[in-house]
């Protein structure tokens, strides 16, 4: 009898990423929100054939050795180019966050035949949900990053029926599957491109509840069948894009965006403060905000694009060959500053002792009455991000940064 995924979330070590509830032979795995809104797996133990596959897969305890002996600890990972890059696309790259890049290069891959499906994620009563689209019309609806957890990985079984699949995913899910892909190759042969999203952690579901209290006491009443954009730059620019809170008619109430960084610092959860592949490293190509880039757009957005693997070279030679993509090369060094990796290394030689204290906090606040957290929470967050963007105007008063 072999232990189970029940020892990784007793731990904390879970993120969420579903990996074990889409291999589970017996189906004995299901995934629930806590009270706080960590995305945890839930074990049947009495359907449960103690197997301990979840265990194996599970990427929250670790790499595979393979993963483990390229796994780069300067944290950037293998790069064979690296580029800054807009769709040119104009539906597309208006209705994008950074650049639309990722939905270019899946519109593409539709386009070329070369998928008949792929896996992405999208946003239902304002929790992030994972969508298997089939067609490129359906990816407009899906864009836009979401920064609550979601179980991306449960939608393995639902893959099988398709020959050529693109996966759109997190460090987490993306490490999980090429865990898969090592265990079972010919199972999950038709998982053809890794599409990776640089991460710097996601924020538990409450913080949408915490977001739209603020919201209130700011902009007036929020419809409860509203859609959050977590940043849509549409009102604003691409540096300062909002949050925006749209209902089934299409009204719009915006909020600055420091309101959901500010939440970070209480609705992070622990795995993803230990987590050391912000880059998404185990990729075919990796996606992020363009920051930091010499000449990148602070107006109007753009994404970098860091190829890791020769078919992700290759995918994107051919985007800008073809059209769908347009930018220039750019320097490695830029992407690891306008990503904090330094801070990032120097955090990362002893993560635990680092956010020991936030992590401690989080978990109390987490067996403790949900209303009374959030209240609080919401109102720390506000007055942190009152404080953030008063020390921003004078930094620009000032000019400095």
């Amino acid at each position: 009898m072999s232990e189970t995924i029940k020892k990784v979330v007793e731990k904390n070590l879970c993120s969420g990423c579903g990996t074990c509830h889409g291999v589970c032979p017996a189906h004995a795995i299901h995934m629930e929100f806590s009270t706080l809104g960590r995305l945890l797996p839930i074990i049947d133990e009495a359907v449960c054939l103690k197997c301990g596959l979840c265990l194996n897969v599970c990427p929250g305890i670790g790499l595979s050795e393979t993963m483990s002996n390229t796994f780069d600890p300067q944290l950037m990972g293998h790069v064979e180019s690296a580029c800054f890059a807009k769709s040119t696309d104009r539906n597309i790259f208006d209705n994008a966050q950074s650049g639309g890049a990722v939905t270019s290069t899946l519109a593409f891959l539709f386009d070329q035949g070369r998928i008949d499906a792929a896996l992405v994620v999208g946003q239902k009563q304002q929790k992030a949900q994972y969508r298997v689209v089939t067609s490129k019309q359906e990816l407009l609806d899906c864009q836009s990053s979401q920064y609550t957890p979601v179980d991306l990985n449960s939608a393995l079984p639902e893959l099988a029926k398709y020959a050529h699949v693109a996966v759109v995913g997190l460090p987490c899910h993306i490490e999980g599957i090429v865990k898969l892909k090592e265990l079972f190759p010919e199972r999950y042969a038709n998982l053809e491109y890794l599409l990776g999203l640089i991460c710097g952690g996601v924020l538990a579901q409450s913080c949408v509840e915490v977001v739209k209290r603020i919201a209130q006491k700011k902009v007036g009443t929020i419809a409860d069948d509203f859609r959050i954009y977590w940043r849509l730059r549409k009102y604003s620019t691409y540096k300062d894009a909002k949050i925006a809170f749209m209902d089934h008619q299409g009204s719009v109430k915006t909020m600055d965006n420091n309101i959901r960084l500010s939440c970070k610092g209480h609705l992070t959860p622990p795995r993803c403060r230990l987590c050391l592949d912000k880059m998404n490293q185990f990729c075919d190509i990796a996606y992020g905000d363009s920051w930091g880039i010499t000449g990148g757009d602070t107006k109007g957005g753009g994404s970098v694009i860091i190829a890791r693997t020769p078919k992700g070279q290759s995918l994107v030679e051919e985007l800008f060959a073809k059209g769908s993509l347009t930018g220039r090369p750019c320097l490695i060094e830029e992407i690891a500053k306008g990503q904090h990796l330094a801070e990032k290394r120097q955090a990362s030689a002893n993560a635990f002792a680092c956010h020991k204290k936030e992590i401690d906090t989080f978990l109390e606040r987490e067996k403790g009455d949900p209303e009374e957290a959030i209240t609080t929470i919401a109102k720390k967050v506000r007055t942190r991000a009152a404080w953030k963007q008063f020390t921003g105007k004078i930094r620009k008063l000032l000019k400095i940064g």
